[in-house]
Parts: structure tokens; C-alpha cells; sequence
């Protein structure tokens, strides 16, 4: 992903980070997103969620609200 990024944006610094979290539900992810993305200031986030909580039968909408709560946190830490 990183050099497909580098190739379509030459003149932007691309740097790629991954942060595993496996076997956790989007909830148990969530508490410590904002604590990950500290000091980082990324402009893209990409959060793969949703396989585990779907396994687990985590209701849908429960997790749509969760996941919109978290995000919406890791926004707000955003400098404006």
C-alpha cells in the first residue's frame, strides 16, 4: 500500500504504520484508538473492523454506533 501510495502521490511524504489488534472486537479496539493515534496526526486512517464482532454476533447496529463514537472521538483530537 505504501508504494502504491508513493506512486500516485510523488510529492507527498507517504509514511505506512500498521497497529494489529486481532481477536478484539471493535469495542475492545475502540477504548485505545485515540491513545494509538497520539503523536501520530495522520491524515488517512484506515480501520479494519467488523470480522470478530460479526463472529461474536455482535448486534449491527450496536456496532455501526460504536464505530461511529470512536471515529468521531479520534476526530475531535484532530488540530484544527
Amino acid at each position: 500500500m505504501q508504494a502504491a501510495l508513493k506512486e500516485k502521490l510523488p510529492s507527498i511524504a507517504v509514511n505506512l504504520s500498521v497497529e494489529l489488534q486481532v481477536k478484539k472486537t471493535a469495542e475492545e479496539v475502540a477504548g485505545g484508538l485515540v491513545k494509538l493515534l497520539e503523536g501520530k496526526r495522520p491524515t488517512l486512517v484506515i480501520w479494519q473492523t467488523g470480522t470478530v464482532d460479526a463472529m461474536r454476533s455482535i448486534d449491527p447496529d450496536d456496532f455501526a454506533a460504536l464505530s461511529t463514537r470512536a471515529l468521531l472521538r479520534c476526530k475531535m483530537r484532530e488540530p484544527t
